[in-house]
């Protein structure tokens, strides 16, 4: 099943630099998995988004709102299950994480459009829960990379920026590249 977004006679479509556009081709449309990653690339661009609809490609029909959902205190048993499925490790930054101090994270938060559900779910240091707060993954790795680049300009050399640089704009490209080829 796939979803697009729809505002009168026009979709939304995602150029290569990531741009938020809009069209009156239906096939190039951005199609989305789920419903939810629809909705966060709607709270994502609400500006360019505003009165735009989640649609139903198979149906073409508007999907119903998704009411916010209501953050869920997890029992001690999912507790368990999310922390051994990230192996007692910060998904965020890779440290380990003593059982009795780690936070569930959202990995696409609940103001973004997630779920409660266990696969939505990982394991993180408070420190990077209280970093990451509600931003998508690619977003927080994208503000990440960006501090790191600045602050290595500040410190370092502009030799050592702009080979980090490049660096940076080729897994841009890789990404984009990865974008095209679900659309396709």
């Amino acid at each position: 099943m796939a979803y697009i977004l729809q505002k009168d006679d026009y979709y939304c479509y995602l150029d290569g630099k990531h741009t938020v556009c809009k069209t009156q081709n239906l096939n190039l449309a951005t199609r989305f998995e789920t419903q939810g990653s629809a909705r966060a690339m709607l709270n994502k661009a609400t500006k360019k988004l505003k009165d735009y609809k989640i649609v139903d490609m198979e149906t073409m029909q508007q999907v119903g709102d998704i009411h916010k959902i209501k953050r869920k205190q997890f029992s001690a048993t999912e507790r368990v299950k999310i922390y051994n499925k990230g192996k007692g490790r910060c998904a965020i930054c890779g440290k380990f994480v003593p059982y009795d101090s780690f936070t569930v994270d959202h990995i696409i938060p609940l103001a973004k459009g997630g779920t409660n559900a266990m696969d939505n779910l990982q394991v993180a240091c408070s420190v990077c829960n209280l970093i990451k707060q509600d931003i998508l993954p690619e977003d927080l790795m994208t503000k990440l990379t960006e501090i790191v680049l600045y602050q290595m300009k500040n410190s370092y050399n502009d030799k050592l920026w702009k080979r980090m640089n490049y660096l940076r704009q080729l897994e841009q490209k890789r990404i984009f590249l990865n974008v095209i080829k679900r659309i396709s």
